[in-house]
Parts: C-alpha cells; structure tokens; sequence
C-alpha cells in the first residue's frame, strides 16, 4: 500500500490551488458579487425609504424609529438605557392618556417589516436627509445606542444642525453623513422630535447583510453558475 499517496495535498489542475484554497477563494468571489437584494460594498446608494413624523403635542417627544430586537419602552429603558416615549409603528405612535387625540404620527412604507427586516439582516446606513417645518428641530437629538446581553456599548448623540453647510441654501433641509451607522438587532436609533414638529426623513442604504440572497448567491457561485 503506497501511504505516500494519502498524504499527497490535493490540488486544483486548472488553478494550481489545494482543494480548500479553491474553495475560499470561490466563497470570496461569491460574497463579492453578489446582486439585487444582497450586497456587500458600499456603492450601492439608490436604495432608501422614507418615514414621516409630525408631532402635534405641545411638548417634545422622543422616538424610538429602530428599536432592534426590543419590543417595547420598558425593555429600551431597562436594557438599552433609552428613555423613549414610544416606538414608531404605522400610522399613530403615541397617543394622549385623557383622551384619543393624536401626539405623533408615523408614515412609512411597510414600516413594522422594515423593522423586522433591520433586525435579520445588519444594514449599514450611508446619510441621512431631514426635512423639518421649522429649523429648530435640528437642534434636537438624534441618537444610535448600542446594546447586547453580553455588553453594553453605550450611545452617541447626534445633532443634525452640526451638518449645516456654510451656503446651504435650503433652511429647512440637512444632510447627515455617516462614516459608521448600523441597524440591525442590537441597535436602537432614536430622535427627539420637537413641539407641534413636522419632519419628515429619507435613510439611504449602503450595505445590507441579507442572509436569504446570500446564501443563494454563493450556492451559484460555487456550482458555476
């Protein structure tokens, strides 16, 4: 028995690579062209949605817009540490205790499953373009907090008026560009949203993480398709 051949390292004869070099090398090529819904460089700007917010109370409003995985004020309280009045849902967010008037409404698109869809797959955030009824409300806090149950990675506050450009000629319009923002499940992005307030917000899409396409996506690639 030639025990000399067991021990030979298997090869590719086109690529001149071992069998595992091939196939890592394959599995990079698939994550990095995947297409459509999947996609991981951050070239990808056309994609967004939007979300419409108008406050009708005559005091200030915090917002969870991205909760994560957390479902309610008392779990972002005592997990998160963010002291929200309410998370966003479709249509009214928070209403009055005395009586059925409105405080805040949210309009977006389908918002409860892009919530749900932050949560299953890590999208990062490439700008944020805010349109408010009165400058006053780029004042007020936009903020990202991170958490886990293993760690808390604590929050950063963001105040949107920083963003103005010298010349801008849009009052009532900013810009927020970000270097680093990630929704998914263990992040909340929360704003304050100002007395009698009407905003409303467009989130442009750099990465997403969608595990559905991946998967997919790298199948096809190493079977050759």
């Amino acid at each position: 028995m030639n025990t000399k051949r067991h021990n030979t390292v298997l090869t590719n004869a086109y690529s001149g690579q071992t069998l595992g070099e091939e196939i890592a090398q394959r599995r990079r090529r698939g994550i990095n062209s995947f297409s459509g819904n999947t996609f991981i460089d951050e070239q990808n700007k056309g994609l967004s949605f939007q979300m419409a917010l108008k406050n009708t109370d005559t005091k200030d409003h915090r917002i969870a817009l991205f909760p994560g995985d957390l479902q309610s004020v008392e779990e972002l309280k005592s997990i998160a540490g963010v002291y929200a009045d309410a998370i966003a849902v479709n249509g009214d967010v928070l209403k009055d205790d005395t009586d059925t008037n409105v405080i805040v409404t949210c309009n977006a698109d389908n918002l409860a499953y892009i919530q749900r869809f932050l949560c299953k797959n890590p999208t990062r955030i490439s700008r944020i373009q805010m349109t408010a009824d009165d400058q006053s409300q780029f004042n007020k806090t936009i903020s990202v907090t991170q958490y886990s149950p293993l760690r808390k990675d604590g929050s950063r506050d963001l105040r949107p008026m920083s963003y103005k450009v010298p010349g801008d000629n849009n009052d009532n319009m900013v810009i927020i560009d970000f270097k680093h923002l990630q929704l998914d499940d263990q992040s909340c992005l929360d704003i304050v949203l100002g007395a009698g307030r009407e905003v409303y917000l467009t989130f442009f899409v750099a990465a997403s993480n969608n595990s559905a396409y991946t998967l997919d996506a790298q199948a096809r690639e190493l079977i050759g398709e």
